[in-house]
């Protein structure tokens, strides 16, 4: 009898442990499958079968996405802008053809990593890629490079180039720069400037014959003739405006400014409003000029004259009569750009912000709000508010909608004005921004200026 019951234990242990064993192996079978497609994992088939069919599909799987691969590889070989990414210690680890032609490294660079400092010999790209890693943030960087090489002959030939590189932030600590050469554009957007300078200067001269003549003409006639004249006389006028505002905008894309001295916007605007007081004592428009303390900014004065000039001018032209005009200048906080002197709401907005705009120190800027009386700009012309020659219905003219308002004035200017605005405000490494108020109570174009770093 205890021959038998040892053997019945046995058996029974040995059928316990080949089930566990059988348990851990489907186990096993399930696990492996998980990769697979549901259509597969679902079907009634037996696991080893489910196995043989996954392993098919995985390798079909496996040569599609080699394929794949080597397509996407092709492209970002042939890519027209370049790439470079580091890994966290600045080592290349991989570039496109076009990367390589920009900084002039050979094709095999990346065979031995190296340090990306070694190969390409420029701080801002340096730069880039830092601060790239210290904020963990995308980041965008305009500078020249300027090509280096051992051989005198070929330094000669070497020319800078404009390159605008965008950061990428990748796993494992790793950094990526897109690279787009720009040069092609700044040549030819000089080429067009020269082209448009030339052009203008050329049309100066009969502009103002043709003047004179119609000048002379206006003083001779009389009745109907006399009114073609005086028409004559004033599209004239609108013409030479046109190509000096032309002429300016080229000088300032090449110039900038000329001059670098600190000067007080509180005093400035206090000149501009003696220059328009004239134009708006005639119309019953006041000036509510707030200053909330003194402050200074550096750069042209002359032509930071020139941008409040027309900023006023414009907020003059476009409120009803007997209303006023709001100057406000004021300290920002750019850490928290939302900035409204009036609500607490941010309207929308047409923006163009300087790329070279400091916001490391939020007390080194200044705010200024011009805001008129009118009903604002219309919403299809307010993103286009800065482009050149653009003019909405009526020269952008904001005539009064609220009940009672006595029309505007209607102007017709060159589509240039607020384009020179915001050239000269980028040159003093400051923004400007379109907006609307609330509840179409007037037009708001605001100003931030760096403050002068020599004291108020």
């Amino acid at each position: 009898m205890n021959e038998v019951f040892f053997l019945c234990l046995g058996l029974g242990l040995g059928m316990a442990i080949a089930g566990l064993q059988r348990l851990k192996f489907e186990r096993s079978l399930q696990r492996l499958q998980n990769p697979f497609p549901a259509d597969i994992k679902t079907t009634q088939l037996p696991s080893l079968w489910k196995l043989r069919r996954g392993i098919s599909w995985l390798e079909e799987n496996n040569t599609r996405l080699s394929l794949e691969m080597e397509c996407w590889r092709a492209a970002f070989e042939m890519a027209p802008i370049g790439y470079l990414q580091v890994d966290r210690d600045n080592y290349l680890q991989r570039s496109n053809a076009a990367a390589r032609s920009i900084f002039g490294l050979s094709d095999q660079v990346t065979t031995t990593p190296r340090l990306l400092l070694e190969l390409v010999r420029s701080y801002e790209l340096d730069r880039l890629i830092e601060k790239t890693r210290k904020t963990q943030e995308a980041q965008i960087r305009f500078w020249t490079f300027y090509p280096t090489s051992a051989n005198v002959t070929e330094i000669e030939r070497c020319q800078p180039l404009a390159l605008c590189g965008r950061s990428v932030v990748l796993p494992n600590g790793d950094i990526g720069v897109w690279l787009e050469n720009q040069q092609e554009i700044i040549e030819l957007k000089g080429s067009r400037d020269r082209w448009v300078a030339d052009l203008a200067h050329e049309l100066r001269t009969p502009l103002t014959s043709i003047r004179l003549v119609a000048e002379t003409l206006e003083q001779r006639l009389d009745g109907t003739m006399y009114t073609w004249a005086k028409r004559l006389v004033a599209e004239t006028d609108r013409l030479i405006s046109l190509v000096q505002d032309w002429l300016d905008l080229t000088k300032l894309d090449t110039d900038h400014f000329l001059g670098h001295q600190p000067f007080s916007l509180a005093d400035l605007i206090d000149d501009v409003w003696v220059t328009l007081e004239p134009i708006a004592h005639r119309r019953g428009i006041s000036l509510a000029f707030q200053d909330r303390g003194t402050f200074t900014t550096e750069g042209n004065r002359d032509q930071m004259f020139r941008v409040f000039l027309n900023l006023i001018d414009n907020a003059i032209q476009y409120s009803p009569d007997h209303q006023s005009i709001s100057v406000t200048i004021a300290p920002i906080d750019l850490a928290n750009p939302i900035h409204s002197p009036n609500s607490p709401a941010q309207p929308p907005e047409s923006s163009t912000i300087a790329p070279a705009i400091n916001t490391a120190n939020p007390a080194d800027h200044i705010v200024i709000d011009i805001i008129d009386s009118g009903s604002g700009f219309s919403e299809e012309d307010l993103p286009h508010v800065f482009e050149r020659l653009y003019r909405g219905d009526r020269s952008r003219v904001r005539v009064a909608a609220r009940p009672g308002d006595p029309p505007a004035r209607h102007t017709s200017g060159s589509g240039l004005g607020l384009a020179i605005v915001e050239q000269i405000i980028h040159a003093h490494h400051g923004t400007v921004t379109a907006r609307n108020m609330p509840e179409g109570t007037g037009a708001w174009l605001q100003v931030i200026l760096p403050r002068s770093k020599r004291g108020d």
